[in-house]
């Protein structure tokens, strides 16, 4: 999982020729997946039983819009997964360069 900067990057960088991302790609069994609204990088499991999604108990309804003929509502609910084992998540950071 790959934030827009980190993918901008890796999708746009060249070793000999060869953009890095397909190189990723290969190391990889999955997809690498671009999320904006993350920043940096995330590799994550896709085995199973490292992850339990909880439905939030609060539903919201809301105003958007309206017209002469039709009025825009919309539905908004929380969830959050939580991670059940620690090796589910890591975190890919850039060395610290001195």
């Amino acid at each position: 999982m790959l934030g827009a900067n980190a993918y901008t990057e890796l999708a746009k960088t060249r070793d000999y020729g060869h953009p890095v991302l397909e190189h990723v790609k290969r190391l990889v069994d999955g997809n690498i997946i671009w999320a904006p609204a993350i920043e940096g990088a995330f590799v994550l499991t896709t085995r199973g039983g490292d992850f339990e999604l909880n439905i939030g108990q609060d539903v919201s309804i809301g105003y958007l819009s309206h017209t002469d003929a039709v009025v825009r509502l919309y539905l908004q609910e929380t969830f959050t997964f939580r991670l059940l084992t620690s090796e589910a998540s890591v975190v890919l950071a850039p060395s610290v360069k001195s």
